[in-house]
């Protein structure tokens, strides 16, 4: 999915889903937190897809049982490509949640039919910049 128009009609999508699961006082709406997420909204913030420029979906036949995993490195893959080209990405967890319990975003996302979507990325140009990588302990690792 491409452009900011697109990418917003969306996110307002997937808040139209946690709008009812929050007022059905669903326990996702409380363990995600999604009435932040409405209040957000109204205020012009968009924390579900963080105003992106565009969305990858990986989608696969849904009687595919290799499907959640080839998705999922598939988008690492992207991932780690995109990186290289000086583009951010962000895994689309909110998204991909709305996307396995939502028809109405599936729709939205353009899925067809016969097909499940697996894993969602953000994908545009980083807001923020690393200053540096985080400090790590030693790997500890003993080859056999």
């Amino acid at each position: 999915m491409s452009g900011f128009d697109a990418v917003h009609r969306l996110a307002a999508g997937v808040l139209e889903w946690a709008r009812t699961l929050v007022e059905q006082k669903h326990p996702l709406a409380e363990r995600f937190g999604f009435a932040r997420f409405l209040v957000a909204w109204e205020k012009g913030e968009d924390l579900i897809l963080r105003h992106a420029p565009h969305v990858v979906l990986a989608h696969t036949p849904a009687s595919d049982p290799t499907g959640p995993g080839a998705a999922t490195i598939a988008v690492t893959y992207i991932q780690i490509a995109a990186e290289a080209l000086g583009l951010g990405t962000c895994w689309a967890g909110y998204l991909q949640i709305a996307l396995s319990m939502s028809p109405s975003v599936v729709k939205l996302a353009g899925i067809p039919e016969g097909r499940q979507a697996h894993a969602a990325t953000l994908l545009g140009y980083a807001k923020h910049e690393y200053a540096a990588i985080p400090p790590r302990k030693a790997l500890d690792v003993t080859w056999t």
